[in-house]
């Protein structure tokens, strides 16, 4: 027998096995996404027909699963975060009702309820770009023990030498909304450092997910949500994760995920994406 004829007809055979597996996972694919487009016109006719404008040409991440994230506070550990703030000979001042203060010169540093807030004087003024004022609020971050992949990209807004980078955590590349760390800068120094801020917690292992409902029967839900009003215009629609107020205070968290929906006169409607049901209206501001 010619075992090289045999394991070239072998190799075409498994070729072309491969091939047809492919075009069938394809066509598959774009069946899913075909009926997903459909159904989205259908949602968007229907909320029309009751006066809500979806001004959206594509929906997030379909539903599927995401993992189900764990996270802790960053201000858990005071004394951590005194000794990447401060100066070597800083000194605690109060210690009472889950209240810490260190001081070190005119810097101070105030963690309660696990909200963190930091002062110090400006030594000097000069101008920086935001992309300085990105790397500087990053490299604070570090000294808190923050890994950078664990930081949104940071929203900065700039008047003369005083530079103000907001952050807030990413897990899983979705970002977590709900908490924030504000980080104030005059010229290259942090001079204040306020909010609160989250981290992972390792699972030791793959971590448990959660089923999330499907974008379009979300938005569906808008018809019975008490708090839009007819001639209400849809412009985003985005999947991430979100800590309820009642949490932002707690040292260990299991986050869910979240659609927010806005519309462009600075509402924003929030959905357990797990769910589907409804928890809050945001105003903007």
């Amino acid at each position: 027998m010619n075992w090289s004829r045999v394991k070239s007809i072998l190799i075409v055979l498994f070729s072309l096995i491969n091939v047809l597996l492919l075009c069938m996972i394809g066509f598959h694919e774009y069946g899913i996404s075909r009926r997903q487009r459909e159904t989205f016109a259908q949602v968007k006719t229907l909320l029309a027909e009751h006066g809500i404008d979806v001004a959206l040409d594509t929906l997030p991440q379909s539903g599927g699963m995401l993992p189900e994230v764990s996270v802790m506070n960053i201000a858990g550990n005071p004394r951590a975060l005194a000794s990447a703030l401060l100066d070597a000979g800083y000194h605690r001042t109060v210690m009472e009702n889950e209240r810490y203060v260190y001081e070190q010169g005119e810097a101070r540093l105030e963690v309660h309820e696990y909200a963190i807030a930091f002062t110090q004087p400006a030594a000097e003024e000069q101008t920086i770009s935001e992309r300085r004022a990105r790397y500087l609020a990053g490299k604070v971050m570090e000294q808190m023990g923050v890994d950078q992949q664990c930081l949104s990209e940071g929203v900065v807004s700039q008047d003369g030498s005083r530079s103000t980078v907001t952050l807030c955590p990413v897990v899983f590349g979705q970002e977590m909304r709900g908490c924030e760390l504000t980080i104030t800068l005059v010229g290259e120094q942090v001079t204040e450092i306020t909010g609160s801020f989250f981290i992972p917690v390792s699972s030791g292992g793959h971590a448990p997910e959660q089923v999330v409902q499907e974008p379009a029967a979300v938005l569906v839900d808008l018809l019975q949500n008490p708090d839009i009003g007819e001639g209400c215009r849809i412009v985003t629609m985005e999947l991430c994760y979100f800590i309820q107020p009642e949490h932002v205070a707690e040292r260990h968290v299991v986050v869910p995920a979240a659609y927010f929906i806005s519309d462009d006169g600075g509402n924003t409607y929030i959905y357990d994406a797990g769910t589907g049901e409804y928890l809050m209206h945001l105003t903007e501001g």
